[in-house]
Parts: C-alpha cells; sequence; structure tokens
C-alpha cells in the first residue's frame, strides 16, 4: 500500500498507456536498422521520452532535434531513453541525419510509426495529418505520466524537459519529497518533504 501510495503521490495517475507495438527504428549510433516490440525498447529504462515531431525535413524539427542530441546525456544520467518519432520512414530518418549538418552526431533511436498506431488510441492523432509536436513520457512498461501537446509553430523547451525527468528520477527514489521549481537535480537541500507541507496544511486549518 505504502509503495502504490508513494508512485501515487510523485507522478500523479497515469493518463494511459501506449499500445506494445512493434517498430521500425534507425540508431545513428550504430547506423544500423532495427526492428522491435516497444517492451522490448523500453523495459530496462526507468523512463522513456517519446518525441513526437512533424517531419524530417521542416525547418523547427532539425532544431528541436538538436537541442535534444545535446542534452542526451543528462536524460541517460537520468535512467531515461529518448526516442524521437514522425511518420517519415526510416530512409527518411537515416537520410535526414546523414544530410543535416545540424545533426552530424546525432545519437538518439529515430521511430518510423508511419500509420500512427502510438498515437491513435490516445486520440491524439489524426490518419490524415502530420504528428502535432507531442511529448510524452512513460515508465519502463509504457504508462504514460507526463504528456504536453504543442502547436506546430511553437519550439518545445528542451531544457524543460531535462528539469522534468531529472526531477522524475530523483522523486523515484526519494518517494517522501517533492521538488521545487528551481530544484538543482545534485543537491538533496531543495526538496520538500511530504511531512512539512502535512505540518503547514494542519497549521492553516
Amino acid at each position: 500500500m505504502e509503495e502504490s501510495f508513494s508512485k501515487y503521490w510523485i507522478f500523479g495517475r497515469s493518463i494511459g498507456q501506449l499500445p506494445n507495438i512493434t517498430l521500425l527504428y534507425y540508431d545513428p549510433s550504430l547506423q544500423k536498422i532495427f526492428e522491435k516490440e516497444l517492451l522490448d525498447m523500453t523495459i530496462n529504462n526507468t523512463f522513456n521520452i517519446f518525441f513526437f515531431y512533424p517531419e524530417d525535413f521542416s525547418f523547427v524539427c532539425p532544431t528541436e532535434l538538436k537541442k535534444l542530441n545535446e542534452c542526451y546525456k543528462r536524460f541517460l544520467w537520468a535512467n531515461t531513453e529518448v526516442y524521437v518519432i514522425s511518420r517519415d520512414s526510416i530512409v527518411s530518418h537515416k537520410k535526414r541525419v546523414e544530410t543535416d549538418p545540424a545533426l552530424t552526431w546525432f545519437q538518439i533511436k529515430m521511430l518510423s510509426d508511419r500509420d500512427g498506431d502510438l498515437l491513435e488510441p490516445l486520440n491524439l492523432f489524426h490518419k490524415k495529418e502530420s504528428f502535432s509536436r507531442i511529448t510524452l513520457i512513460t515508465s519502463n512498461i509504457w504508462t504514460i505520466y507526463y504528456s504536453a501537446v504543442y502547436p506546430h509553430n511553437v519550439w518545445r523547451s528542451i531544457n524543460e524537459l531535462c528539469r522534468t525527468i531529472e526531477n522524475m528520477n530523483y522523486l523515484y527514489d526519494h518517494p517522501d519529497q517533492l521538488c521545487s521549481e528551481n530544484r538543482d537535480p545534485n543537491s538533496w537541500k531543495a526538496t520538500i518533504t511530504k511531512d512539512t507541507i502535512q505540518k503547514n496544511w494542519n497549521i492553516l486549518q
């Protein structure tokens, strides 16, 4: 009971679950194409970020992807794997990385979801459209604890995504605490315990 309460306190109620489907993905660091079930890709990670974007050959997407790649080590340190996803083919993903100087050292796995099978069960996708700018954070069994949907012409803050996942990772190991807005992920002093909140609440009552 205590464990389930801790998880609820940290992340709130889950907002859905991704389907365990088989997808193709390109791994730029290995320069190879793989085909795996979602569970096989995510089961060993505490958290997973699914970073959906409209299409490979567009102006804004490479800018987001470049910044995401620059922060990739921060995600790995937070026990988190990152996947970028669009409706483009694997061939398109591979060509994009090989031809764009901004993505020369791109390391993040690039998934191809041609039919939108990941997002359609969540009512976040229409078959006739490209993907919106959608960010999902899931557990290792694809339970979704965080989602954000952006307009096509609004860039996402990768620094904010880093802050969110670092705090979630910290709270995973310290379920009796909360994280303030500007908490230093390397310092426990910037956290607030549940006991402190309860005492303050009792005083207000």
